[in-house]
């Protein structure tokens, strides 16, 4: 399945990023992780049009939300896709 796919029918970025950052556990659709390193970023919101992601950033200097370009993504890193669909926490815990 594509990513794209996988934001059918989802919210998408722009709009209301910031109530990811102040919802206490927003849900994640994805978790897009790099096989070679602890890097994950977990999305929350997509843009299609600029292929612009939106959600939590694990494994660098610090945790935290952010904005990222997938297709900067798949240029650098080698990206592995999964299909979550859970609470950030439960995302977390997992890891």
């Amino acid at each position: 399945m594509k990513f794209e796919e996988l934001f059918k029918d989802y919210p998408q970025y722009p709009q209301n990023e910031e109530e990811d950052q102040h919802e206490a556990d927003p849900f994640v659709k994805v978790k897009l992780f790099d096989s070679c390193s602890s890097k994950a970023w977990y999305v929350t919101r997509y843009n299609p049009a600029e292929k612009i992601a939106y959600g939590y950033i694990t494994g660098s200097i610090e945790d935290d939300f952010a904005h990222f370009s997938v297709t900067e993504l798949e240029e650098v890193y080698d990206i592995q896709m999964k299909f979550v669909k859970k609470r950030l926490s439960e995302c977390l815990k997992d890891n």
